[in-house]
């Protein structure tokens, strides 16, 4: 059989008072400290999420802007008279005039220019 002794008896205190100050002084603030870490570190991620998140919204609409504004544009350009020797190539509201005489390149720049003066100014 076990007897209870002295020893055991003091064991047992000893051993009662050694958990209550590692609990109390050790494990407590080091469970609290690990817990705060992973609640800073989940705040953080989110703050990373929605940051990329904006960021892909504000491409989304940098792209569009893009698109209007090539739209616009390509509105804005007067219309060019084809014939036979005026041969022309469009490309995302550019237009690029091939072999055709100077007097024709001229008139193009001016109606070009006029046009985008006058989507400016508003007149």
């Amino acid at each position: 059989m076990l007897s209870i002794t002295v020893t055991l008896v003091i064991q047992a205190v000893n051993f009662l008072i050694s958990w209550w100050i590692l609990d109390r002084f050790l494990f407590r603030p080091f469970v609290a400290e690990v817990f705060k870490e992973r609640k800073e570190k989940s705040i953080r991620e989110g703050a990373v999420f929605s940051e990329q998140y904006a960021l892909q919204k504000v491409q989304e609409e940098q792209k569009q802007v893009f698109i209007d504004v090539d739209k616009t544009f390509t509105e804005a350009l007067p219309p060019i008279v084809q014939d036979a020797s005026l041969k022309t190539i469009s490309s995302q509201s550019f237009v690029h005039i091939q072999e055709c005489d100077i007097t024709t390149q001229k008139m193009v720049a001016s109606d070009i220019v006029g046009t985008l003066v006058k989507r400016i100014t508003h007149v």
